[in-house]
């Protein structure tokens, strides 16, 4: 686990965001982003690109040794989330995600409209999805790149890691969700976007 974070657990996505909450009135994890909902200031997840940097950093500084197992020891959920198109050719990104933050219920996804979501729009043909990527195609990939909120310097930064630093091979797929809206999750050297929201999930949480 990087150094500098605890972990909150659920045994699915609304249980851990509510869990994210008690700890946060509880004054335990006080370094928490925070989002403004209603004129309220509530935690709220790191963004995936947040997780993908606090790795970054964690690895620079020798904190942690290998990333073959991902930034964390787990799977590491975000706020971030996907969603597809209903003809499947497009996929939208959304980097801080309030349906996620305020979700209230167990569900396996969020059913909403793709046309009133506002986010990063990629084409599904052009983000080489579901498949391991090479080097050259994992720093110009387009999923990645949306997900990172179009860091392109930190998508070139943790390729280096896992592929040059590492010597990681068959890194850095990324599997949107096929159906509805579902986080992004860290997994190992991978984006996994079609995780039902009902398992279970990890939020790292700094101290």
């Amino acid at each position: 686990m990087v150094s500098g974070y605890n972990q909150i657990h659920g045994k699915s996505y609304f249980e851990a965001i509510q869990n994210l909450n008690r700890a946060f009135s509880q004054g335990e994890c006080a370094a928490q982003p925070l989002i403004e909902i209603a004129g309220i200031r509530i935690p709220r997840p790191l963004s995936f690109r947040e997780l993908i940097l606090k790795g970054v950093e964690a690895f620079s500084s020798g904190k942690i040794p290998d990333p073959s197992a991902g930034f964390f020891e787990a799977g590491a959920g975000s706020c971030s989330a996907t969603i597809p198109s209903p003809d499947g050719t497009k996929l939208k990104f959304i980097p801080i995600c309030r349906e996620l933050i305020t979700l209230a219920d167990n569900l396996d996804f969020i059913d909403l409209e793709y046309a009133s979501i506002c986010g990063i729009e990629v084409d599904y043909a052009l983000a080489n999805c579901n498949k391991p990527n090479s080097y050259e195609t994992a720093i110009t990939n387009r999923a990645w790149l949306a997900a990172l909120e179009e860091d392109s310097h930190l998508l070139k930064v943790c390729a280096d890691f896992f592929y040059k630093r590492f010597g990681v091979q068959n890194a850095m797929i990324f599997s949107p969700s096929a159906k509805g809206l579902r986080a992004i999750t860290q997994v190992g050297t991978h984006a996994y976007g079609h995780t039902n929201l009902n398992s279970p999930t990890m939020f790292p949480i700094e101290k």
